[in-house]
């Protein structure tokens, strides 16, 4: 990868990525790699951020949903919903390795920060 003069990475939420996420999250670290996830369970576990859906959002919208139709709703019926993504990373790490953060992101090792707020 640096070989190439690799800046960045975005990992995309394929089953690929998802079952070598370790592994991914090991190198992007050693390599001081910045590196974007589609999920926060990338972040939990040590990636450094990820922008993208809430999984337990989704999870219990989707149960909503089920729910409804097999008490008699109609599919069609149902309103469309739109899930905001939200952005998270490890602040701290953020910080030690690639960039400066405001003192308003805390120092914290987990910060989530709503898609609206953010400039």
């Amino acid at each position: 990868m640096l070989a190439e003069q690799v800046d960045g990475l975005l990992v995309f939420t394929h089953g690929f990525a998802v079952l070598n996420r370790a592994q991914i999250i090991v190198l992007a670290a050693r390599h001081r790699l910045p590196t974007l996830y589609g999920w926060r369970d990338f972040v939990d576990e040590g990636g450094l951020m990820s922008y993208g859906p809430d999984i337990d959002v989704l999870v219990r919208s989707a149960a909503s949903y089920v729910d409804r139709i097999i008490r008699g709703e109609a599919p069609r019926d149902l309103p469309v919903q739109q899930i905001q993504p939200e952005l998270s990373g490890q602040t701290l790490t953020l910080q030690l390795r690639f960039l400066k953060i405001s003192e308003s992101m805390g120092n914290d090792d987990s910060k989530v920060v709503d898609a609206d707020s953010v400039d």
